[in-house]
């Protein structure tokens, strides 16, 4: 049994070659419905989910099924038997009930709702062979209730949803084996890591899904400061996958803005040894990149970052890590501040061969350095041999 859990810092190892994992390549998830009516009725609207699940383990990707773990629909017959118990109160006027959309039913974790969740989720993972889930925002939603003389109480279910985490974790413990899942958990805006620390995979980066139409510059929304916190792998002991929401025109120009908007965004990931969903974003930019990460082999390399090698020095403002395999490093020197950087790389070891990953202009080593222009908001990636 799993019994870690709601600690600030790692409880346990992260996932080998985390920051290699790509959504459609290790891991996809069964969008069969929004909100939950197959926990009672095993994927009613895939028939062939027995068939699917063996054609995606047969090319090697681990299937994870979508769940709403909050909602059900409104409509359904357990819904209709359980709903004044698992219920949040229609009269609350808060963001959940703001987000509700009839005809679903937002359920609260701290009721029987948890068990039967659950029961059926063992059904699942017992007659389908699924390798995890993904669960699309269960946190502790404010839970209001009046008591017989009218008076109003309000809590938020903490403990509650730390256990539902916990639960799905030991049941996977059970019919998989230990660590021989994914647990996927989506709560961007709202990472309450401690909580979730039961869990695999994070999502983050939804929230920002109303990027401005001109905006080139992610870090306006997320900043490095921030970044280092949220979106770092190392600070919680599981990665948060992120997922960009930059808006892709059509233009020639349009096209410009999205690639500077892109790299952007991976001038702060990059360096955090993070990975990404492909989402909206410049498509052949990041599949350059991906293709250049899994050149290198990163799922089976040692990840080095900035704030803990010594083996490359760079200038104040310039972010420094590098993957390693053997002799070979594969480097990312990052600029994610505003403006333009001269950035002389002073390595501890002379590099035999130096080459960009990207096939961009690259100078030659001198002495030990190199010697880089930086534009804002940019990065470089350089394999090294020595």
């Amino acid at each position: 049994m799993i019994t870690f859990g709601l600690q600030v810092t790692p409880v346990k190892p992260l996932p080998r070659g985390h920051f290699a994992w790509r959504i459609g390549k290790d891991f996809i998830w069964p969008w069969f419905h929004h909100f939950n009516d197959a926990l009672t009725q095993p994927m009613v609207h895939r028939p062939d989910f027995r068939a699917h699940v063996a054609a995606e383990h047969a090319r090697g990707c681990a299937v994870l099924p979508y769940f709403f773990p909050a909602s059900m629909k409104a409509e359904a017959r357990d819904c209709l038997a359980y709903k004044n118990e698992w219920g949040h109160p229609g009269d609350l006027p808060d963001l959940l009930a703001e987000q509700a959309m009839p005809p679903d039913m937002k359920m609260q974790m701290d009721t029987s709702w948890t068990d039967y969740f659950m029961a059926g989720l063992e059904t699942f993972i017992r007659d389908f062979g699924i390798d995890g889930v993904y669960y699309d925002t269960a946190l502790p939603f404010r839970r209001s209730q009046v008591d017989e003389k009218g008076a109003r109480s309000t809590h938020w279910p903490i403990f509650a949803c730390r256990e539902f985490t916990r639960r799905t974790a030991n049941l996977f413990e059970k019919h998989r084996g230990p660590g021989n899942y994914v647990l996927l958990h989506h709560m961007s805006d709202n990472m309450a890591m401690p909580i979730f620390s039961f869990m695999t995979l994070a999502f983050d980066g939804e929230q920002y899904n109303r990027v401005p139409p001109d905006c080139v510059d992610y870090t306006r929304l997320l900043p490095l400061d921030r970044a280092e916190v949220i979106n770092n792998p190392e600070h919680w002991g599981f990665p948060c996958m992120f997922l960009p929401e930059i808006p892709v025109r059509k233009t020639a120009e349009a096209r410009r803005t999205t690639r500077a908007a892109t790299d952007s965004l991976l001038a702060i990931l990059l360096p955090l040894g993070n990975s990404w969903w492909d989402g909206p974003m410049d498509w052949r930019r990041q599949q350059q990149i991906a293709d250049a990460l899994e050149r290198f082999g990163i799922a089976t390399a040692t990840f080095h970052p900035y704030w803990r090698q010594r083996e490359i020095a760079a200038p104040e403002g310039v972010l420094v890590s590098y993957y390693a395999k053997g002799a070979r490093r594969l480097v990312i020197v990052s600029n994610p501040g505003p403006s333009p950087k001269k950035a002389v790389l002073k390595l501890a070891a002379l590099a035999v061969r130096c080459a960009d990953a990207l096939d961009e202009p690259m100078p030659k080593p001198a002495n030990g350095e190199i010697a880089l222009d930086l534009a804002p908001r940019s990065f470089r990636l350089l394999e090294l041999e020595g």
